[in-house]
């Protein structure tokens, strides 16, 4: 194919795929081909990855342009990954990167060394723009060592930051008189910790989530903040129907935090994200929040399934002095 077909790049490989790349405005087929891939693909229980959800993702964010690659074999989308820039900071640096995800293949061409393509090409592209990735996966250890060639060829350098630790509780019973909506205030962040970084045009553009979306802020008695975080009401699908599932994101304890102020925060996104104000409250990663904190509100871990990871071509990048990070799994 030739260059600038329907917007993107194509070019036929060896391994009878057309792999084809978009950046920018990301067509409104591409979006689709890789919304009904993903919801065909990902096992459940997992997010609805329908098209106003991944057009919100792929959107603008003030910065640089989004990007994805996608694999094609007879008209027919069977790979499909994207790259979508945040602005960070950590320990006093701040930029853009891109957040590597959406890897997905279709199942009946597993097996092929597709999906190590996807990823080389998608790596490549982002080190071409000397991008610095952020990305979450599988996080045993035989997994960086795989990963790290193909990084390596593309002149980056890979690093695990941490391991994802999910948390969920009930909704307490409680009044939540200390909480209250607006932008999430996280107050000073420690060091080593990877945060976003939100622009206007980023809090306008979030704001805009099409699976609904809040701040809430737990305040003492003199009006600073004890807790903060972004609450998100998504759809997630399991093996019998669509629910709904609340999760905070960004969790952010200050020094005088406690368990009640985190409590009465769990109970206000409850009452906010639930019908009924009854459900449960996950944490799809904790970061750098007091795991004895959580647990004395009434937390339970969950079995973590990711790592965060961060990739830059420059080998003394500020992003590998991360220890943890603050950045939504996506």
């Amino acid at each position: 194919m030739a260059e600038g077909d329907a917007g993107g790049s194509r070019v036929p490989v060896s391994d009878g795929l057309t792999w084809r790349v978009d950046a920018g405005r990301v067509p409104g087929e591409i979006i689709q081909a890789g919304s009904a891939l993903m919801q065909h693909e990902w096992p459940p229980p997992c997010l609805v990855y329908d098209v106003p959800y991944l057009q919100w993702q792929l959107g603008d964010w003030g910065g640089p342009p989004a990007l994805t690659v996608t694999g094609w074999q007879d008209g027919r989308c069977v790979a499909f990954a994207a790259l979508t820039p945040r602005q960070a900071r950590v320990d006093g640096w701040h930029g853009w990167i891109a957040i590597k995800s959406f890897m997905t293949v279709a199942t009946s061409l597993r097996g092929r060394g597709i999906g190590r393509v996807l990823r080389q090409r998608i790596v490549r592209e982002a080190a071409d723009r000397r991008m610095p990735l952020l990305r979450f996966g599988e996080h045993a250890t035989q997994v960086h060592d795989a990963l790290a060639a193909d990084y390596q060829a593309a002149g980056m350098r890979l690093e695990r930051v941490m391991e994802c630790v999910p948390a969920a509780m009930g909704i307490p019973a409680i009044e939540a008189p200390d909480v209250r909506e607006g932008v999430a205030g996280e107050g000073p962040v420690p060091a080593h910790v990877l945060v976003p970084a939100r622009a206007a045009a980023e809090h306008t553009h979030s704001a805009h989530d099409p699976r609904g979306r809040t701040a809430l802020v737990s305040h003492d008695a003199n009006g600073e903040v004890l807790v903060s975080a972004s609450v998100v009401r998504s759809v997630l699908r399991t093996r019998d129907a669509h629910v709904t599932s609340v999760q905070l994101e960004r969790l952010a304890l200050s020094p005088a935090a406690t368990a009640h102020a985190l409590k009465q925060l769990v109970a206000a996104a409850g009452r906010w994200g639930y019908e009924g104000g009854r459900g449960i409250v996950t944490v799809p990663s904790i970061g750098d929040a007091s795991w004895e904190m959580l647990a004395a509100a009434g937390f339970r871990r969950m079995p973590p399934r990711y790592s965060a990871w961060v990739a830059a071509s420059e080998g003394d990048h500020a992003l590998f002095s991360a220890r943890s990070t603050r950045f939504e799994i996506v």
